[in-house]
C-alpha cells in the first residue's frame, strides 16, 4: 500500500468530518520522492480563474503550495500559514462568510488544509519510515478535531412541518461561564437532515438561518431569539436528535401611499425600510394602485419612509413624522404581513423670491440661495438653488416647518448673507412654510463685497511664501472668522465677499516653517479692494534632527539539550523600564530564529535595556525570558550599544509544566467557570484556565518556576481567593512547576460573596 493510500485511510474519516462543516479543504503530504500529493480531491478551495491548472491531478509541488497561499490572499480570501507541532504546517483557506467566521473560531475549526513542511529542517524525516510520518499526520490532524464525539441531529422543514429545507444554516453555541461561544456550523442536506458533530459532553443552544433570507432566523426551540432558546444537553458519545425546527417565512410590511386627499394613489414612491437603530435594510416601490409590499424581514420592530423620486410630494416617515426620531415603529412578526402602514403625502412646498444689488433694483443671477432646518441644536443645510438671470429662486421639496435662508455669492462680489440681512443664523429671520405651500417675497438685496489684497514673504530673504493661510477677523473677533484663504505660489492672495468694516488677519505657514503674524486696523469699503496688506514671516530656525543610536540583539534557541537548534521561535525585545510601576511592557523590535537556532533583534535603541522573551508558537516548550526567568519583573537584563550587536543572548527551552486541581464549594460541590490566573509576579498572570462541570481546571505551558494562583468566579457568585485559602498575593502560598510535569492538588474551595470561608 503506497504511503498516500495509508494515510488517506487513516484520515478519511477524520478529514470527511471536517469537510462536514462546509469549509473546503484539500491536504498535501510529501512523499519520500519529494512529491507533494494532494489526499483529498475536493480541490473547490484552489483558485481557478487565473491558473486553471494550479495543483492538477494529484501532484502539486511545494512551490505551488506557496503559490496557492499567494493566489488565495490576492483574490481577498481569508488564508494563514502556520507551524504545529509536529514540524507540520497548516494552510487555512475559507470562502464565502468563512472571512467572517474565522475571527471567532476556535482553533480546531481554522484548519481547512494540511501539509508536511519540512524546509527548514528536511533532515527530520530522513530516517523516518512512512508509517511513522503517518502517524505524524494523524496526530496533527487529530489536534484539530473538536475534542468531543457526541453530535445534534434533527430535520428542518417550512411551516407546515413537511416541507423539507435544504441550505440551511444550523449553528451550534455553547453558553459557558457567563457567555455564549459559537461551536460550529453545518448545512441541512436535501432531505432538510443535519448533524452537528464532534461536541463535547455539555448543554448547547441551536440557532437556525437561511442565508437565502426566505425563511425567518430561529433559536430551538421556536424562539426568535436567544433568550428563550431551549437547552440541548448532549452526553459524551451520545447523539441528540430529533432537535428539528420548523420556519415560518420571513415577515413582510404592507401599505398603501397616496396623495393630501387620502384617495388618489401615488405610483413609484420609495418606501424605505429601515432598522430601529436607524440603518437601512432596503426599499421598494408603489405600484399602479399605490400599493407596496416589503418582506424578508425578521420578526422586530422597523421604520417605514416615504418619498417621492420625483420631487412632487412631501417625504415623511410613518406615522406622519417629518424626522426618523419621531417615526412611529412597525411591529413585524415571522409568517405574517404587517398591513395598513399607509401615508398620504403632501404636495411639496416651496420659498421664492428675488435677490438683487445694492439698490433693490439690479437683478443678480448666479447668487446661491441655500435652505436650512432646525435639528434640535444646530441648522442644517437641506437644499439649494441658484438665481436666473432675472434674480428669482425657487427653493423647492420643503416639507411644512420653519426654515433660515442664506445668500452667497460664489464670485465674491457681494456680501454673503441671510434673510433678513442677518449676518448669522442667530440674527436671521425664519420662514414659516406650511403644507404644499409657496412662500413668496423672500427677497434680499445684496450689499457690495469689499476685497483684502497682498502678498506674504519671507522676512529673511524676502521670497514669496506659497500657502500660507490667511484668516479675516471681522471687528477684531477671532472668535468669528469671516473669510479664508491661501497664498498663491507668488505669495499673493485675496480675501472676497467681505462687509464693510475693521478687520484683523492672521497669517500661518503651513508645515510650520515661519511664525504667524498678524494686522489689525484693516479697514474693508464695500465694493472696493484694500490692497497692499502684506506680511513678511520669521522664518523659524530648523532644529538639527536627532540622530538616535542603535544597536542589536543577537543569539542562538535550542532545545532542552542545549544543543539541538529550534527554529520559528519568536523572539521580542521588550521595554520594562516601568514594569514594577505600571505592569506592563512594550515591544521595541522582534525576530524569529531560523533553521540553525539563531535569530537578531536589529536596530533597538540604546537609552534602555531590553527584556527578552522567547515564545515558541507551536506550544511544544514553554515560553521564557531571559535567563530562565517566568517574569519580566525577575528577568536579566540586556543592553545594547550603538552600531554594535550584543552577543550570546541565548536561551535553551523546557518543556512545558502544569497547574491543576478542583475548585469546590463550602459543601465539597464541584464549581464550574471559576478561572484559575498563574502568577509569577504580584503584576500579571502568564496563563489561566477555568473549571469545567466537574470543577477540575489545567493550566498549561507553563516554565519551571515557583508561582501562585488567583481563582476568580467568573459567574460572580463566589468571592475569589489566592491558593491556599490566601485574601493577597503576598500571603499566598508557592505553587512549583517542574519541566514537562503537571503540579497537582492545587485546589480552592470558595465562600460565597460576602461570607469568609
Amino acid at each position: 500500500m503506497s504511503v498516500t493510500q495509508v494515510i488517506e485511510s487513516q484520515l478519511w474519516s477524520e478529514l470527511d468530518a471536517m469537510a462536514g462543516r462546509h469549509v473546503p479543504f484539500v491536504v498535501v503530504v510529501q512523499l519520500p520522492d519529494s512529491r507533494w500529493v494532494r489526499l483529498v480531491a475536493d480541490a473547490s478551495s484552489l483558485p481557478s480563474s487565473d491558473e486553471p491548472s494550479l495543483c492538477a491531478g494529484i501532484e502539486c509541488t511545494l512551490e505551488q503550495v506557496g503559490r496557492v497561499l499567494t493566489e488565495e490572499q490576492r483574490s481577498g480570501r481569508v488564508s494563514e500559514f502556520r507551524r504545529v507541532p509536529g514540524n507540520s504546517a497548516f494552510f487555512v483557506q475559507g470562502d464565502g462568510d468563512a472571512a467572517e467566521r474565522l475571527a471567532r473560531m476556535p482553533e480546531v475549526e481554522r484548519i481547512v488544509a494540511a501539509a508536511f513542511y519540512v524546509a527548514e529542517r528536511p533532515q527530520a524525516f530522513t530516517n523516518e519510515s512512512a508509517a511513522a510520518r503517518t502517524d505524524a499526520t494523524a496526530a496533527a490532524v487529530n489536534r484539530l478535531k473538536p475534542a468531543g464525539d457526541g453530535q445534534i441531529t434533527g430535520t428542518v422543514t417550512a411551516a407546515d412541518g413537511a416541507t423539507p429545507l435544504p441550505n440551511i444554516r444550523v449553528s451550534v453555541y455553547r453558553y459557558q461561564c457567563g457567555s455564549r461561544a459559537w461551536v460550529l456550523d453545518t448545512n441541512t442536506d436535501g432531505a432538510g437532515q443535519y448533524a452537528a458533530a464532534g461536541l463535547e459532553a455539555g448543554t448547547y443552544q441551536v440557532r437556525y438561518t437561511d442565508p437565502g433570507g426566505v425563511y425567518a432566523t430561529e433559536w430551538y426551540d421556536d424562539s426568535p431569539t436567544s433568550v428563550g432558546a431551549d437547552e440541548v444537553v448532549v452526553a459524551t458519545g451520545g447523539t441528540t436528535a430529533g432537535i428539528n425546527a420548523a420556519l415560518a417565512e420571513r415577515g413582510r410590511i404592507a401599505g398603501l401611499v397616496t396623495g393630501a386627499d387620502g384617495v388618489t394613489p401615488l405610483a413609484g414612491i420609495t418606501v424605505e425600510v429601515y432598522s430601529q437603530g436607524g440603518s437601512l435594510l432596503g426599499s421598494t416601490n408603489t405600484d399602479t394602485a399605490g400599493q407596496y409590499n416589503y418582506g424578508g424581514l425578521e420578526a422586530g420592530n422597523y421604520k417605514v419612509y416615504f418619498r417621492d423620486p420625483a420631487g412632487q410630494h412631501a417625504p415623511e416617515w410613518y406615522d406622519d413624522a417629518l424626522k426618523s426620531g419621531n417615526a412611529k415603529l412597525v411591529a413585524v412578526s415571522a409568517g405574517a404581513t404587517t398591513e395598513g402602514i399607509n401615508a398620504s403625502l403632501a404636495g411639496v412646498s416651496r420659498i421664492t423670491g428675488t435677490v438683487t444689488g445694492p439698490n433693490s433694483l439690479t437683478p443678480l443671477g448666479g447668487i446661491r440661495a441655500k435652505g436650512y432646518w432646525y435639528e434640535g441644536s444646530y441648522w442644517q443645510e437641506i437644499g439649494d438653488t441658484t438665481t436666473d438671470v432675472s434674480g428669482g429662486y425657487s427653493l423647492g421639496g420643503l416639507v411644512a416647518g420653519v426654515y433660515l435662508v442664506r445668500f452667497e455669492d460664489p464670485a465674491g462680489n457681494y456680501v454673503a448673507e441671510y434673510y433678513n440681512d442677518g449676518h448669522s443664523s442667530s440674527t436671521a429671520d425664519s420662514v414659516s412654510v406650511g403644507a404644499d405651500a409657496t412662500v413668496a417675497g423672500v427677497d434680499v438685496s445684496l450689499a457690495a463685497a469689499g476685497r483684502i489684497r497682498g502678498t506674504v514673504t519671507n522676512a529673511g530673504s524676502g521670497s514669496p511664501l506659497a500657502n500660507t493661510y490667511v484668516s479675516a477677523y471681522y471687528g477684531y473677533n477671532e472668535s468669528w472668522q469671516v473669510a479664508t484663504t491661501q497664498t498663491a505660489s507668488n505669495g499673493v492672495y485675496e480675501l472676497s465677499g467681505l462687509i464693510a468694516g475693521p478687520y484683523r488677519l492672521r497669517f500661518s505657514a503651513s508645515g510650520g516653517t515661519h511664525r504667524s503674524a498678524t494686522r489689525t486696523g484693516v479697514t474693508v469699503t464695500s465694493g472696493a479692494t484694500t490692497a497692499d496688506v502684506n506680511a513678511a514671516l520669521v522664518p523659524i530656525p530648523s532644529t538639527p534632527p536627532v540622530v538616535q543610536e542603535t544597536g542589536n540583539i543577537a543569539g542562538r534557541v535550542t532545545g532542552p539539550d542545549g544543543v539541538t537548534p529550534l527554529a520559528g521561535v519568536q523572539v521580542v525585545a521588550y521595554n520594562c523600564s516601568n514594569y514594577s510601576y505600571y505592569g506592563y511592557c512594550y515591544s521595541r523590535g522582534s525576530a524569529q530564529t531560523g533553521a540553525d537556532g539563531r535569530y537578531e533583534v536589529k536596530w533597538l535603541p540604546t537609552y534602555t535595556s531590553y527584556v527578552m522573551r522567547f515564545n515558541d508558537p507551536a506550544g511544544v516548550y514553554a515560553p521564557e525570558y531571559y535567563q530562565d526567568s517566568a517574569s519580566p519583573d525577575s528577568a536579566t537584563r540586556v543592553s545594547v550599544s550603538a552600531n554594535t550587536t550584543t552577543q550570546d543572548i541565548n536561551a535553551s527551552l523546557s518543556l512545558p509544566g502544569q497547574v491543576s486541581g478542583v475548585v469546590t464549594d463550602g459543601d465539597g460541590n464541584p464549581l464550574a467557570c471559576v478561572r484559575a490566573e498563574v502568577y509569577p509576579d504580584s503584576w500579571s498572570s502568564v496563563a489561566s484556565g477555568a473549571s469545567d462541570e466537574t470543577g477540575r481546571y489545567t493550566v498549561g505551558g507553563l516554565l519551571a518556576a515557583a508561582y501562585r494562583v488567583r481563582f476568580t468566579d467568573l459567574l460572580s457568585r463566589y468571592a475569589s481567593e489566592w491558593y491556599n485559602n490566601a485574601s493577597s498575593y503576598a500571603a499566598a502560598s508557592n505553587v512549583i512547576v517542574t519541566s514537562g510535569n503537571v503540579t497537582g492538588g492545587v485546589d480552592a474551595q470558595l465562600a460565597p460573596r460576602g461570607q469568609i470561608a
